[in-house]
């Protein structure tokens, strides 16, 4: 339903207004830290950092076969990792 609302504005949904613009969740917060400290690249948005995590995970959570594992969550970042490293 969430994914509905997001391409149909005029249906009402509880979770629009949770996250205000500009305002993002907690989890949002490390990446610019991590990022400041050099531990990723200047270069690396790290508001699509975030998207690319959330959106993997959530993804998977629509998939009722496919759940969200502790092996999964490693792939995903050890993907990520390996592309926002300082080279």
């Amino acid at each position: 339903m969430r994914g509905i609302n997001h391409r149909h504005p005029h249906l009402p949904t509880p979770s629009r207004g949770l996250n205000p613009p500009g305002r993002r969740p907690p989890p949002s917060r490390r990446p610019p830290h991590a990022q400041d400290v050099g531990e990723i690249r200047a270069d690396v948005d790290v508001r699509v950092l975030v998207d690319q995590l959330w959106g993997a995970v959530y993804h998977r959570l629509l998939i009722p076969d496919e759940p969200v594992t502790t092996a999964f969550v490693d792939a995903l970042v050890d993907n990520l990792f390996d592309g926002i490293a300082p080279r």
